[in-house]
């Protein structure tokens, strides 16, 4: 059993057993995986804001006709909405 698995790993992805060729491979990977999960993070704060958006609008919308008003499935969906946001 090996006692830095991971070391021996990027060893041989690098083929060197130089320290500095295994700590930039390293690093590469590290820098990789946090890009991926920036990206995907920014998708998701995307998807969010278009929601939030989507909600304004329905609010505006039920809000806007006063017929809307008196129907009390209309004005409950607008107080949930508004405390949503």
């Amino acid at each position: 059993m090996a006692l830095f698995p991971r070391l021996e790993e990027i060893a041989i992805a690098v083929k060197s057993t130089m320290m500095a060729d295994q700590v930039l491979v390293f690093m590469e990977r590290e820098v990789y995986k946090d890009l991926k999960f920036e990206e995907k993070f920014r998708e998701f704060c995307l998807e969010i804001a278009d929601t939030v958006k989507d909600m304004t609008k329905v609010i505006g919308e039920l809000e806007r006709f006063p017929r809307l008003r008196e129907n009390l499935e209309a004005v409950e969906t607008t107080r949930v909405l508004k405390r949503v946001q």
